[in-house]
């Protein structure tokens, strides 16, 4: 399995074809060991037939350091692609899917010994977490979260985590951040429709109702999720404040920020959707 998204991949193979002759890409696909297996009839079919490998195989290939998944070593050469490409939709869209894949692009200045036959930058790619801690497969999460949203038919909430990712990818920060928002609030207010109450409820008498109302309780006063006091710290209400203190609007934002709230929304909407379709089955 191809350890990076499809939006990433494809995004690479875009990238690589933007800044690649078709000689280029001929010379990179008889070295990768798949010649004659990509259309030539144009750039852009050559790079679609190379996602699609990547994709579907994802074979291993010989590099001057050792046998590479070919997602790894497409990735390598477009991070490392002209400065002047280093901007517009296909790099913000490679660095997105980077982010979200749980992966970011790191500076590595090389030595003045090598400089003369390496580039005095070389850019590498970094886990942003330790690659065997469990439940933090952002896609994997994605795919599990689509999954139950389809299922319970929470499509308001579907359409905003849609509309979040999209905007993600496009590195519209704010954007993505707001739907996001709306997302976290509007998946718990449909959990706590179904469990039995009322329309329009203001986010703390949904956290409230899911606390103390239902029974079992959804949200666990004893893991500090909710709380009877409205002064003791707890996590559903503070993540929401965390989301942006003036509402669904957050303004200027980063793509730092904006990857934090992507994953750890993601995380959280795992967890509890999770517990809902468990208690619903």
């Amino acid at each position: 399995m191809c350890s990076f998204s499809l939006m990433t991949i494809t995004a690479a193979c875009n990238l690589l074809g933007a800044f690649s002759s078709h000689s280029e890409l001929e010379s990179y696909e008889i070295e990768w060991d798949i010649d004659g297996r990509c259309r030539t009839n144009s750039i852009q079919a050559r790079v679609n037939d190379l996602a699609r490998i990547i994709r579907d195989e994802d074979p291993i290939v010989l590099t001057e350091g050792g046998r590479v998944k070919l997602s790894k070593v497409v990735l390598l050469k477009t991070i490392n692609c002209p400065e002047r490409y280093r901007s517009g939709a296909a790099w913000l869209k490679l660095v997105a899917g980077l982010e979200f894949d749980g992966f970011y692009i790191s500076e590595n200045f090389v030595s003045p010994e090598e400089q003369w036959w390496h580039r005095e930058v070389q850019y590498e790619l970094r886990r942003m977490y330790p690659n065997d801690i469990p439940e933090l497969d952002f896609r994997e999460a994605e795919t599990e979260i689509f999954s139950i949203l389809n299922a319970e038919n929470f499509a308001t909430s579907l359409g905003h985590l849609r509309q979040a990712i999209n905007c993600f990818s496009r590195g519209e920060w704010a954007a993505a951040n707001s739907q996001l928002r709306s997302f976290f609030e509007g998946y718990l207010k449909e959990v706590a429709h179904t469990l039995g109450s009322g329309n329009n409820l203001q986010n703390n008498q949904c956290y409230n109702y899911l606390g103390r109302e239902v029974n079992p309780p959804f949200l666990f006063e004893s893991l500090g999720e909710w709380k009877q006091s409205p002064n003791s710290p707890q996590f559903i209400s503070g993540l929401m404040s965390r989301m942006h203190s003036e509402g669904s609007h957050p303004g200027l934002s980063d793509k730092d920020d904006c990857t934090f709230r992507l994953h750890i929304t993601l995380i959280t909407a795992r967890l509890l959707l999770r517990r809902f379709s468990e208690r619903e089955t």
